[in-house]
């Protein structure tokens, strides 16, 4: 019988030289890191995406817990987050991180607790956070960067790093108070460093480095548990490159991994089990089901978007080079560097793969696909030019720089708006994927911030909190809008059809007072909104309950505030009705007689006593006649809400008594 061996990989990849070292390493590091912060660093107050005040939040959470030696508490969610939690701590100071504690529930088990972008400075405080996740980010980016030059040589280190550090998808993310980019960054880092200690000749800084890099991994965000197969997979290859075994070397990894996880995160010290389930619960019950609000792709709205939702995302968030590189790589395939870029490549396909199982799908998710394939386009890129004269790399080098800086700039500062200008740029990607993280809210904020009565006003938004942020009045869901001065419609929201009916109809032949437009795409459109009119031009121009989730007898207020809008020698008073799940009524406050001549706004405050019974209970109006008590006529109503001739009953105007 004929036995054919196995072909055998190369038992250390070639390279040009070695660690950087001297005062070229040292200069091409600094320039690295300081091109990654250049684009990290800027605009950090320009936008607020959403979630990022829920981070916040559990940043004060977290660190309180520190401090009062709760161990437990600092399970905040089951991502887990806690590398971003330590960054953003370790940005904002013990003192001021904690003014944050208390703004948002674990795990949002309690939806009334999320006030966290009503607290004093938020704005700055988030740009202050983010200044640290954009530093962590680009060190981890300039570690990444330094891997490549051990593995490849100085060429491919540069080329990489650039890439890398202007690469647009990675740098909107690392940018944000978020762990998609940390994720990304350590993931890479993890997989160089496994590559350069099995098979790159390195020593056994690069196994430490492993260790650390896949440990933040995992305290990151679970998808980083696909590492684990990955780095084995590396490791056991080395039996067919190397006469030594890894297994003792693989044991150490895992079990530094572990430790280093149990280490950083004080949860684990105290409750292991209880925190790994928790985990464990938390990644199956999300990533095991849709996004709430559904997804969009091809122009449809659905509720997973299947397979071809992230390769499109993928072609759609990379850049030019990043793309035309890929094309030139998959044509002319390195041959000295060829192991690497399989590495790299085949961690891109197979985390691409187990991300596509799950029927949530956000184009941020697929975050840890890009640096990989960047890294490898860098690999090629620089084998492709290394036997080229110097001022021929000099200019390949120059005219990454200027392609990818040229991106950036192109949607600066929304890097987040970025979609790929050869597929099409934003205009394409709005038709095909989902689109609009918060970006865009901005503009509107400042828009409605300039209107005289904007403290009084009040918005309705499909992001509120995002909105919230940056607006000095006040903002509600969307689906609040019968208690709104302004609707926003936005792109994210439109896509996936989330628009009630009544108010789609009514804003059909209305022309919008704002629309904003990014990078070809038409983020948001804001309407004004008629307000609720009662006979002789009785406005009712706000309406705000205080608390939605109360306790059987407690006490509740609501305001409101009225407008005349023609003079009224009629004596007049308010009167609000609670009504149960049947519509029946349960309780009411009859307000003041407000005598004639009636001021053009005044406001009032009605106290009501929550019920005995555990329900959810809706708020109707009602406005009367001073002397007489007969209801006065509804002229006008927000659209949607049931027929009444004398009571408007806000649908959105609920609290629900537990």
């Amino acid at each position: 019988m004929n036995v054919k061996t196995m072909p055998r990989l190369p038992a250390v990849i070639s390279h040009g030289r070695t660690m950087p070292n001297g005062v070229g390493g040292a200069v091409g590091g600094v320039l690295l890191l300081c091109l990654a912060l250049l684009a990290r660093t800027q605009s950090l107050d320009q936008y607020v995406t959403v979630d990022e005040d829920l981070t916040l939040g559990r940043t004060g959470n977290f660190v309180d817990a520190l401090a009062d030696g709760r161990w437990q508490r600092t399970y905040q969610i089951g991502h887990p987050e806690v590398t971003v939690m330590w960054v953003a701590a370790a940005a904002l100071g013990p003192t001021r991180a904690r003014d944050f504690a208390g703004s948002v529930s674990v795990e949002s088990r309690v939806p009334n607790s999320r006030v966290v972008v009503e607290r004093p400075e938020f704005m700055t405080a988030l740009a202050q956070a983010r200044f640290g996740v954009a530093v962590a980010n680009s060190l981890v980016l300039l570690a990444a960067a330094l891997l490549i030059w051990r593995l490849a040589g100085p060429l491919a280190g540069l080329l990489g790093g650039t890439m890398l550090a202007l690469e647009p998808f990675l740098v909107a993310h690392g940018q944000l108070l978020r762990g998609d980019a940390l994720l990304s960054g350590l993931m890479l880092v993890a997989i160089l460093a496994a590559t350069a200690y099995w098979h790159g000749g390195a020593g056994r800084w690069a196994l430490w480095l492993a260790i650390v890099a896949t440990g933040l991994a995992l305290l990151t965000k679970t998808p980083a548990l696909i590492l684990l197969p990955i780095v084995a997979g590396i490791a056991l290859i080395r039996r067919y490159t190397h006469d030594r075994s890894p297994f003792r070397s693989l044991a150490a990894w895992l079990f530094g991994s572990v430790a280093l996880y149990v280490l950083l995160w004080p949860a684990m010290w105290v409750r292991p089990a209880g925190t790994i389930q928790r985990v464990a619960e938390y990644t199956v019950a999300k990533g095991g089901s849709p996004m709430d609000a559904g997804s969009y792709l091809f122009g449809q709205a659905v509720t997973d978007p299947g397979p071809l939702f992230y390769p499109v995302a993928f072609l759609l968030r990379l850049s030019p080079v990043g793309l035309i590189g890929l094309m030139m790589l998959l044509r002319w395939r390195p041959v000295r560097q060829q192991w690497l870029v399989v590495v790299l490549l085949a961690t891109a396909l197979i985390f691409g793969a187990a991300i596509s199982v799950a029927p949530k799908k956000a184009d941020r998710y697929m975050l840890p696909l890009i640096p990989c394939v960047i890294a490898a386009v860098g690999v090629g890129a620089a084998e492709l030019v290394r036997c080229r004269r110097v001022a021929e790399r000099v200019l390949v080098l120059g005219a990454i720089v200027v392609g990818q800086s040229a991106s950036l700039l192109a949607v600066w500062p929304y890097p987040l708006a970025y979609y790929n200008p050869l597929l099409g740029g934003g205009a394409v990607a709005s038709r095909t994927i989902l689109v609009g993280s918060g970006e865009g809210l901005d503009v509107v904020a400042r828009a409605l911030n300039r209107l005289p009565d904007a403290a009084s006003s009040t918005a309705a938004v499909f992001y509120p909190d995002a909105l919230a942020a940056q607006f000095t009045g006040r903002a509600v869901p969307l689906d609040a809008y019968d208690v709104a001065d302004f609707a926003v419609l936005y792109v994210s929201a439109e896509q996936r059809q989330l628009t009630a009916p009544p108010l789609e109809d009514a804003l059909a032949d209305q022309l919008p007072e704002l629309e904003v437009h990014l990078n070809g795409v038409r983020y948001a459109q804001v309407y004004r909104l008629a307000r609720p009119e009662f006979a002789e031009g009785i406005v009712l121009d706000g309406i705000e309950l205080t608390d939605r989730l109360v306790t059987r007898g407690q006490a509740v207020s609501l305001n409101l505030r009225w407008g005349v809008r023609t003079p009224s020698t009629r004596s007049l008073r308010s009167r609000v009705v609670l009504l149960d799940g049947s519509g029946r009524p349960v309780g009411q406050s009859t307000g003041l007689i407000q005598e004639a001549p009636l001021p053009e706004r005044f406001d009032e405050r009605h106290r009501l006593r929550a019920p005995d019974r555990i329900g959810r209970y809706t708020v109707a109006v009602v406005l009367l006649d001073g002397p007489s008590g007969e209801a006065l006529p509804i002229v006008r109503r927000p659209p949607g809400l049931p027929d009444s001739d004398t009571s408007l009953i806000f649908r959105s105007l609920w609290m629900r008594v537990q």
